[in-house]
């Protein structure tokens, strides 16, 4: 994977996690918080990217 193609699926998980949060929350009546956003964005990429890296890693 190339570094644009990382930083570019980053910023696309953030802005997903982002609206998501903002819809729930307009459904389910409680705080809406960017910076909680961006910080599960990021965890939740970081997350799929070793749990991907451990199911595609050759033995």
């Amino acid at each position: 994977m190339t570094k644009l193609k990382i930083i570019g699926n980053l910023i696309i998980t953030v802005i997903l996690v982002i609206i998501i949060d903002f819809f729930a929350s307009k459904f389910f009546n409680y705080n809406f918080s960017i910076y909680e956003d961006i910080i599960t964005g990021i965890i939740a990429y970081i997350g799929g990217y070793i749990g991907n890296y451990f199911v595609i890693k050759k033995k």
